[in-house]
């Protein structure tokens, strides 16, 4: 959860507002040995951010658990990724504010 918080600072950083536009979580090598504790922990971290930080789309992104090594879940995390491309085109974001506002 520390890289997510990481990621998101500097993101805001580089452009403030950038961590406010639709995103994907995915969280890769989910082969390896410990995997399901860890993903398991960042859900049940993503639940408690998400629930103190509603409208904050970082932590309300999806998130898909894959291994590019066996290609588990690949097919997923490209559908994920063309969702989070369209959510984006169909919102507006406000930069100086960081709020998203809905187009019709």
């Amino acid at each position: 959860m520390s890289d997510l918080l990481s990621l998101k600072e500097e993101l805001d950083l580089y452009l403030p507002g950038l961590s406010q536009r639709a995103g994907l979580i995915v969280a890769n090598k989910i082969d390896l040995d410990g995997a399901s504790v860890g993903l398991e922990l960042l859900e049940e971290q993503l639940r408690t951010y998400s629930a103190v930080h509603m409208k904050d789309p970082l932590f309300n992104a999806p998130l898909v658990s894959a291994s590019a090594l066996h290609s588990t879940n690949t097919q997923e995390v490209k559908t994920a990724i063309r969702s989070a491309v369209e959510a984006y085109r169909n919102q507006r974001l406000d930069l100086r504010t960081g709020h998203v506002k809905e187009t019709y």
